[in-house]
């Protein structure tokens, strides 16, 4: 049987390791492996040792790995964004590691994919700008992605665009091409949400694939088969419970990690040890083993993670506590510049901190320069070192520390990422937080936000600021106005109406927040309010597109022909343009054939000058769908083809949405086997 690698102990036998390899070599053209157990019994190093042994073979030597650890996803983890991440850890060459299994070459990365794909050069630069949209700010990736994709930080992003599709697609080469071994590590950490959707990717793939999966117990969690079946791919995986060891194979354990006189020594107190281990916890005996042969078994008496941290100096035990506090990464300039504050210590002190607790196997330095804990259990030991109340002292001046640095690099030239990251560590730190004397940073921050696509993270700001702030209700009327735009567009954005409503209605009274209103009342199914909200208020297109979609919904279209009429006979009259040819788009049903086809061509002219394909394949559905009703079957095609040419340009979803349309209205029209090529 083949042996497990841990970072301290030598060589021992898993059988779970054997039963891996069984049920692979009979599944090796697709399979999936899950994993349950609880944290530290030593899930992630039998699963990383089984693909490192797979790999090292000569059937799995070619495949590409992808491994990623879920217990770094932010809690507002999106769809987009946790695609993207994958994306990211297959964006350029990567060798497998001890810590990193991922391993892609040269050829087969996400940017020599795209390159080698017959996509149009408009989805290639969309795929990049949505990795940039998703990741820039991350405080493990940050400027980085600019550097990998060969481009700057002044491209401008005005469409938001999703990544799925390619990614769902780039697995399928993977799998045809070279063979796809994917390791989610801790996915319970990924929205449950999520999961199915995810899975569904991997059940669509026409190529080779193993998928394992490792699932962290919370104490005292009982494995359901409710839970199983949430997290498992099909009825053929195979799921794996990881325990404990007994004691008679941490004893074995033991004997082979320590010299004569250490073992024997241990022997006299077995069961002892064996509880201060947590009856055969495989993290903790790394730890115990490692602090025997540092400092001899007479210091071992409590457990010995927790044990570990208290042992630490003032500094290292800061160090870890930040790592603690931020499981997604801080930047390691970050840690620097808070201990020196806290500490007064030279550089030469904190590095060498560093290097310690690299060493011990509590810290890893990832990418970007960024710092976390090596195992969930050192960030255990850290909140409970901190429960005794010598340390509450020194933990109460690291943070005061921590906002004190914050507050100072906020002011200083920095990134958006590093400037995201120290506004969320304020608000985080900050029991009250003093929105007044931030009010300048928070509105750079939520315009950062804002601009990358953030508008659940806006609503989730001012969810928070209101709840914790006194009149929060009111805060609103002390934000510039640009970041109130922004604001209750993030609301309408994420479907929020009606608490976009309410702040609009409390704006109204000092600013011209009548057509957000209308917006938020259409949104809510209040026609008439929107109606009433706007009849005396049509000043500008956008307002008259809200006002003729109410009239709309209501049935009253003699009333939107006879307003579009008007409309028609000066064109020009507001500014914003676009509108106008919005509602024309909308209005085909209102008018004779000829008239009709006349308002959509020219939306369809407009939308073609801006390169909107959106907008223009929704512009020949409708002209498709008028020439169908008429009988002009060969026009109706026409318009189905350019439309089917414009889909190909857009991302999954807005395509996945048109080709609905598209099934209905011109099933009389195309084959179905053509049809069912837009989905694919």
């Amino acid at each position: 049987m083949s042996k497990i690698n841990t970072s301290n102990l030598k060589h021992f036998e898993r059988i779970e390791e054997n039963d891996i390899l069984t049920y692979v070599a009979d599944h090796n053209s697709m399979g999936h492996i899950s994993v349950f157990g609880f944290s530290g019994t030593g899930k992630t190093e039998i699963i990383t040792s089984s693909i490192k042994l797979l790999h090292e073979g000569d059937y799995y030597s070619d495949y590409t790995i992808l491994h990623y650890d879920a217990s770094q996803l932010s809690e507002d983890c999106t769809k987009e964004l946790f695609y993207n991440l994958l994306l990211y850890k297959l964006l350029q060459r990567s060798n497998s590691n001890d810590i990193n299994q991922t391993y892609v070459t040269e050829n087969n990365t996400f940017l020599s994919f795209l390159e080698k794909s017959s996509y149009k050069e408009e989805v290639k630069n969309n795929a990049k700008k949505t990795l940039i949209a998703s990741l820039s700010l991350l405080p493990t990736v940050g400027p980085l992605i600019y550097k990998l994709l060969n481009t700057n930080g002044d491209n401008s992003i005005k469409d938001y665009h999703t990544n799925q599709y390619l990614f769902s697609e780039y697995l399928n080469y993977l799998s045809t091409t070279t063979g796809l071994i994917v390791f989610i590590d801790n996915i319970q950490y990924i929205p449950e949400e999520l999961i199915n959707e995810f899975y569904e990717i991997f059940r669509q793939l026409e190529g080779h694939m193993l998928l394992f999966t490792s699932y962290t117990l919370k104490p005292d969690m009982i494995i359901t088969r409710r839970l199983i079946e949430k997290y498992i791919i099909d009825n053929n995986a195979l799921v794996l419970r990881i325990e404990n060891i007994s004691l008679d194979v941490f004893e074995e354990i033991c004997s082979q990690n320590l010299n004569q006189k250490q073992y024997y020594t241990v022997k006299e107190r077995l069961e002892y040890l064996y509880t201060l281990v947590q009856y055969g916890n495989m993290r903790e005996i790394d730890e115990l083993i490692f602090q025997i042969n540092q400092n001899g078994i007479d210091y071992i008496n409590d457990t010995p993670t927790l044990q570990g941290v208290k042992a630490l100096d003032e500094i290292k035990k800061d160090i870890i506590d930040l790592a603690a506090l931020f499981p997604e990464g801080i930047k390691l300039s970050f840690i620097k510049r808070i201990v020196k504050y806290n500490h007064g210590c030279t550089e030469r002190q904190l590095c060498q901190s560093i290097s310690n607790l690299c060493k011990m196997k509590y810290i890893l330095i990832g990418e970007n320069d960024t710092l976390r804990v090596e195992h969930e259990k050192i960030s255990q030991a850290s909140r409970q070192n901190l429960e005794y109340a010598e340390e509450e002292e020194r933990f109460t001046e690291l943070i005061h520390s921590c906002e004190k640095v914050f507050a100072d690099i906020l002011y200083e030239p920095i990134d958006d990422s590093d400037f995201v990251f120290c506004v969320n560590g304020i608000m985080e730190f900050e029991k009250q937080f003093n929105f007044l004397k931030h009010l300048g940073i928070l509105e750079k921050y939520i315009n950062i936000l804002y601009s990358k696509f953030r508008y659940f993270q806006i609503c989730q700001l001012y969810r928070d600021l209101s709840h914790n702030i006194k009149d929060g209700d009111k805060i609103a009327l002390l934000f510039p106005i640009c970041s109130i735009i922004q604001i209750l567009d993030s609301f309408q954005k994420t479907s929020c109406f009606s608490e976009g409503l309410a702040i609009s209605k409390q704006l109204s009274c000092f600013y011209n927040m009548e057509l957000y209103k209308a917006k938020f009342l259409l949104q809510s199914y209040h026609y008439q309010e929107a109606i009433d909200v706007l009849k005396n208020r049509l000043n500008n297109y956008e307002s008259w597109s809200i006002y003729l979609n109410a009239l709309q919904h209501l049935r009253r279209d003699c009333e939107v022909k006879e307003n579009i009429l008007s409309l028609n006979s000066n064109p020009n009259q507001y500014s914003d343009i676009e509108y106008y040819y919005i509602i024309l788009r909308n209005s085909g049903h209102l008018f004779e054939f000829d008239k009709a086809v006349a308002n959509l061509q020219q939306a369809l002219e407009y939308f073609q000058s801006l390169n909107n394909k959106f907008v223009e394949s929704t512009c020949l559905n409708n002209i498709g769908i008028l020439y169908l009703y008429t009988s002009y079957n060969v026009s109706a095609k026409y318009c189905y083809a350019a439309h089917e040419s414009r889909l190909h340009q857009n991302d999954r979803c807005k395509r996945f949405a048109l080709c609905l349309v598209l099934t209905v209205r011109f099933r009389s029209l195309a084959p179905w086997g053509k049809l069912f090529q837009l989905f694919i």
